[in-house]
């Protein structure tokens, strides 16, 4: 392509106007005014900021590459994680604001090496070609041979392939005219002005006068006759220097809002609900840019590479936005948690909240050094002791035996104990593999039970907003149970005050490893299924609620508690509070279910006839369509001191 010099010139409403009309002609559309109108535009810092904050968020998410079972493709995703993918994945969002981009692959010995963007004054959407020359005719049409091997050329489609910038750059011209006017008004208004008064007619002493008036700086100077008034009004209807501030001041937050969809995260909000009510507004533009991304990535990205012996076949690009923890909503949120850990500085909470502090430090909790165990272990016996025949037939494939991987991750999680001590285990890769392969273990129940998988549900269905909670749950869950194990691991490190020798100390950890990580956690994956096959019944009775009431069901067999028994038929709506704290499962391995009745034939059980459980864990008692939990916080790995996912 001939590149040709750029000339700034100033910009205004007029030339936005034409440059719009030139790029959608219909005969001869053409580019180059409005992507110099945009370059024009991107001068101002506000719209910079926030198109910034937008393009991170997106480029800050991490992604996977996923295989047909939904499995993570580590061998492909090594490939692909690289600085030309992040450059893809950035000129993708940037399609969004230009309406399009031009990516061309730079390739050396069949692999990808990096990637560039084409000039887009070059481009015609319309066609998806580029021209040689802005000035003349000849044009390549990207997605015909050879050039669609090399390049690709992405449109949104929900604009004239004109993007947001379009809107944007027509607020960024106005808010120029208005800094124009500001300035000019200062002038005016801002710098004192001089007057020299002269009855003399004489034209030498008069241009004397202006020499001298000019030679002594740029405020504005006048020569008058003595009897002459000189006067400057400012509007009496309005503040003046209001009118233009005011003016900026929309025009900043009219572009934060085509952007972002909102201002109170550029400017300063009046209340908690209704940056509440902006935050949503953000978050919904932040999925439906990764969800564009996705299919841009999965549908023309991936496609091309597998031309260039990339194995992509099967496989799809994904973001991983799930979230361990949420973050405070304020630094006192902050400072409260941290006082629950460790000691803050009296000084401290007198300079940031002027309250002066004489009360007593609080304690730090005590970290575990060698030899130290949770002290949960003896609630963790009596919690499993009372699942009896929990069993249901849902194992996993090795789980009676244990998972010959888990195995592996495990004794490298012990070795890595025995010689280095307990100090910063937590935080090691091996502890966060060990962690991850148990949730892993737990998530296929969840799926399983559910009946779904998350990798094929819409961003914004209910089923993906439960199933992405219930993953984060049990993922959540599966790095304290094996914090927990760890440390009671740690506690079997020394006898009689000595260290073990690694063959005693490996032998009895081995043990631990059988009782959490297969014998429970045979357990918790089949408590994993049943909670996760309720939560989907409880979508299905949400969807359903203004025609169907809920009837609690048992197996009705031998096998059935009695305490469970008493519920058979209770049959109630589903937004009746009952079902808050009796909704099956109601214990390990309980087998009861509810159906949907409908209204016409259903009898609602009255009041008075109401039963309930007489000992129901509280794990179990909760809601889990509701809560959307597997394990709650009443589960003892949850109450592990010192620990941070």
């Amino acid at each position: 392509m001939q590149q040709r010099s750029r000339y700034l010139e100033r910009m205004d409403t007029e030339k936005w106007r034409k440059a719009h009309q030139a790029a959608i002609d219909i005969y001869r559309p053409r580019r180059e005014e409005l992507v110099r109108i945009y370059e024009d535009a991107l001068l101002d810092t506000h719209l910079q900021t926030v198109l910034n904050t937008r393009t991170l968020s997106v480029l800050n998410t991490p992604f996977h590459i996923l295989d047909a079972n939904g499995e993570k493709n580590e061998a492909l995703f090594e490939e692909l994680d690289k600085k030309w993918m992040h450059d893809i994945i950035r000129m993708v969002v940037e399609s969004i604001y230009y309406g399009y981009s031009v990516i061309e692959f730079v390739l050396d010995k069949g692999h990808v090496v990096a990637v560039q963007s084409i000039d887009r004054a070059h481009a015609i959407p319309q066609e998806c070609a580029v021209l040689s020359d802005v000035n003349g005719e000849q044009r390549f049409f990207l997605a015909e041979p050879p050039y669609n091997d090399f390049y690709l050329f992405l449109k949104d489609d929900t604009t004239d392939h004109t993007g947001l910038l379009l809107e944007a750059s027509r607020y960024t011209v106005f808010k120029k005219q208005a800094v124009g006017f500001y300035s000019l008004y200062q002038e005016v208004y801002g710098f004192p002005y001089r007057i020299a008064k002269t009855d003399s007619r004489d034209k030498q002493v008069l241009d004397g006068l202006e020499e001298y008036l000019e030679a002594m700086g740029e405020a504005m100077y006048a020569i008058l006759p003595f009897d002459a008034q000189f006067e400057i009004h400012e509007s009496k209807n309005t503040d003046g220097q209001k009118v233009f501030t005011s003016a900026i001041e929309l025009a900043n937050k009219e572009i934060s809002k085509r952007v972002l969809g909102q201002t109170m995260t550029t400017e300063d909000g009046s209340s908690r609900s209704q940056a509440e009510v902006h935050d949503t507004t953000r978050e919904q533009i932040y999925k439906a840019d990764i969800r564009y991304v996705e299919y841009m990535v999965n549908d023309y990205v991936l496609p091309l590479l597998g031309k260039h012996g990339y194995a992509v076949e099967g496989n799809h690009f994904r973001f991983d936005t799930s979230k361990s923890l949420k973050l405070a909503g304020t630094q006192l949120e902050v400072d409260k948690w941290i006082a629950t850990q460790y000691r803050i500085d009296p000084e401290y909470i007198t300079e940031t909240y002027g309250t002066p502090i004489l009360a007593e430090e609080p304690k730090p909790v005590e970290k575990p050094g060698k030899g130290k165990g949770s002290g949960l272990e003896q609630q963790l016996v009596a919690l499993y002791h009372e699942t009896g025949c929990c069993i249901t037939g849902h194992q996993e494939p090795q789980m009676a035996e244990g998972n010959p991987e888990l195995l592996k991750l495990f004794l490298k999680v012990a070795e890595r104990l025995f010689k280095r001590g307990f100090k910063g285990l937590w935080k090691t890769r091996d502890f966060k593999a060990l962690a991850n392969q148990v949730g892993d273990t737990l998530y296929k129940g969840v799926e399983q039970g559910y009946g779904k998988r998350l990798v094929d549900l819409d961003y914004d269905s209910p089923d993906h907003t439960m199933l992405k909670s219930l993953k984060e749950n049990v993922y959540l869950f599966s790095s304290f149970k094996e914090a927990v194990l760890c440390q009671e691991i740690n506690a079997l490190l020394l006898q009689d005050g000595r260290l073990r020798e690694w063959d005693a100390f490996r032998e009895l950890a081995l043990e631990k490893h059988h009782a959490y990580n297969v014998t429970w956690l045979r357990t918790e994956y089949d408590a994993a299924i049943a909670q996760a096959t309720m939560a989907a019944r409880w979508q299905e009775a949400e969807q359903h609620k203004e025609d169907y009431m809920l009837r609690y069901s048992t197996v009705n067999d031998s096998r059935v508690r009695e305490e469970h028994r008493r519920l058979e038929g209770i049959t109630l709506p589903v937004d009746d509070p009952f079902w808050t704290s009796n909704y099956p499962p109601l214990g390990w391995g309980c087998r009861c279910d509810v159906e949907l009745v409908p209204n016409q034939t259903a009898r609602k059980t009255p009041k008075e006839r109401l039963r309930y459980p007489d000992k129901v864990h509280p794990l179990f008692a909760k809601n889990v369509g509701k809560e959307k939990v597997i394990f709650d916080e009443s589960h003892p790995y949850f109450k592990l001191k010192g620990f941070e996912p």
